[in-house]
Order: structure tokens, then C-alpha cells, then sequence
């Protein structure tokens, strides 16, 4: 067999334009790829500030949800006439509403409940959670009967607000509920 014969002279190869455009299919894949990725761990980052101050907006409603419950456990008004317990007294919040942090009381005992509020300034006062980029703060209001009287303070309005900074831009997370008196 002869294996120089003009039949076997000819190969078959890529041309420079096949070459080329098989790269340009796959840096466009590549490109496509990456920036799907990318995408997708800003989402996820997004995501997860989001769930976070979902959770301490919840936390703060709670807060106030426990006041009440706790409170009429044992026999308080049901908006904490004490200052010592809670540390902020809701009963004196005004017909306008008043602004409160809420945090987490690390010495929990028969005289402190398990919550510290703490009436603020939100222009003024320095709102940010402990050890978190975000800032909390509860609005509590009475509400009002169609006469425009407070009821005594039958049924409270709060609102949880959480503020927090993503790549430059406050994001916003507000949640509210409202609060009767248990009797």
C-alpha cells in the first residue's frame, strides 16, 4: 500500500472563518454565563438583607405582641404602665403616636421583660440593631373611634419599620399591625 498516493494527500482542517466563529459561540456562551452568575449572586445578596429585615420587622411587632400578652398575664395594663419592666411606657404615646427602638433584653429576670423599649427621636436618635447595618423603629398610635377619641387606649396601631443600605439605596421594609386590649 502506498501511503503517499495523491488520494491521501488531501486533510480536511478548519479554515481561519470556522475557527473564529466557533470562538465568538463560545466567549458569547462564556460572557452569557458569567453574567447569569453574577445576576444571581446579587439577587441572592439582595435576598438575603431582605429576609433579614423581614424578620426584624416581625421581631418588632412581636415585641409589642409579647408586652401585651405578658401583661396581662400579670395583671398590668395591657400597654405596660410600668417603665422599669419594659422600659418605655406605651400608655403615654399620645393621640399622635410615638416613635420606639426595640431590642432584646440580655438580662431577663422577674423585675425585666424580655424586650427594652426605648421612646426616640428617629431624626436624632441612632436606630441601628446591634451588630447589624440596619435600623429599626417601631410607630405606635392609638386608634381613634369614628368620634375621633382614642378609646382609652382600647386599640393600638404599630408599625415596624426597617431601613437598610444595598449597594447604595435605602431599602425599605415596613410592616403593621393592630393591637386590642385583651379584657
Amino acid at each position: 500500500m502506498n501511503y503517499l498516493s495523491p488520494k491521501n494527500t488531501e486533510k480536511s482542517a478548519f479554515t481561519l472563518i470556522e475557527v473564529m466563529i466557533a470562538l465568538s459561540v463560545l466567549i458569547l456562551v462564556v460572557l452569557s454565563i458569567t453574567t447569569l452568575t453574577m445576576y444571581n449572586v446579587q439577587t441572592n445578596d439582595r435576598n438575603i438583607d431582605n429576609l433579614q429585615a423581614q424578620y426584624l420587622a416581625e421581631q418588632g411587632l412581636e415585641a409589642v405582641r409579647e408586652i401585651r400578652d405578658s401583661n396581662f398575664l400579670q395583671n398590668y395594663y395591657w400597654l405596660s404602665d410600668s417603665e422599669e419592666l419594659w422600659g418605655a411606657n406605651l400608655s403615654q404615646m399620645g393621640t399622635s403616636g410615638s416613635y420606639y427602638t426595640v431590642a432584646l433584653n440580655q438580662a431577663i429576670d422577674s423585675e425585666h421583660g424580655p424586650w427594652i423599649l426605648q421612646k426616640v427621636d428617629i431624626k436624632q436618635d441612632d436606630l441601628t440593631v446591634k451588630n447589624t447595618n440596619f435600623k429599626r423603629y417601631l410607630f405606635v398610635k392609638p386608634v381613634l373611634d369614628k368620634y375621633g377619641d382614642s378609646q382609652n387606649y382600647e386599640e393600638i396601631y404599630v408599625e415596624s419599620v426597617v431601613k437598610y443600605n444595598f449597594r447604595g439605596q435605602e431599602q425599605t421594609v415596613k410592616l403593621f399591625s393592630q393591637f386590642m386590649n385583651w379584657h
